[in-house]
């Protein structure tokens, strides 16, 4: 991306047994830079980060806002 001012969207593409709770969960995009962005697994009810109990396959979609 031409600078970090940019959109991304993530959706797991293996969806079963990923998520070590029973609680709503999310992937959320964080730290976005030029050549890259980092995803974390969070509850969806106070956003504390939740280890996955297995690889994740992300498939996503970024967009610039310039």
């Amino acid at each position: 991306m031409p600078t970090a001012n940019y959109s991304v969207v993530v959706q797991p593409t293996n969806t079963a047994g990923y998520s070590p709770i029973p609680n709503c969960t999310y992937f959320n995009v964080l730290k976005k830079t030029t050549t890259n962005f980092q995803v974390q697994h969070k509850r969806c009810d106070d956003g504390v980060p939740v280890k996955l109990d297995v690889n994740v396959s992300l498939d996503w979609i970024a967009w610039s806002h310039n």
